[in-house]
């Protein structure tokens, strides 16, 4: 799990701020407001260095994910422990 600054919203897509690029084709991002979290999956438009370390990232919405209240604390869980997991090392 990611934080990354939003540069524009919209119905026909997201810009992104981000200080690496992204280059997976399909990526979830998931929105929270009042109620609960969305998930939206995402195909990558553009991904367009900036300068400084940083990128912007164009995404084009294609489908919302339906996430069970219940499960939305599970999911961030894992994420996180999975954003925290230290890989071992390869040996050749």
């Amino acid at each position: 799990m990611q934080t990354l600054v939003t540069r524009d919203i919209s119905t026909n897509g997201m810009a992104l701020i981000h200080n690496r690029p992204i280059r997976e084709p399909r990526i979830v991002v998931g929105l929270r407001d009042e109620t609960y979290p969305r998930f939206i999956v995402c195909d990558l438009e553009h991904c367009t260095e900036l300068g400084y370390g940083h990128y912007v990232i164009g995404l084009r919405p294609d489908n919302v994910l339906r996430v069970e209240p219940d499960d939305v604390d599970a999911m961030e869980q894992t994420l996180r422990q999975a954003e925290h997991a230290v890989e071992e090392p390869v040996s050749a």
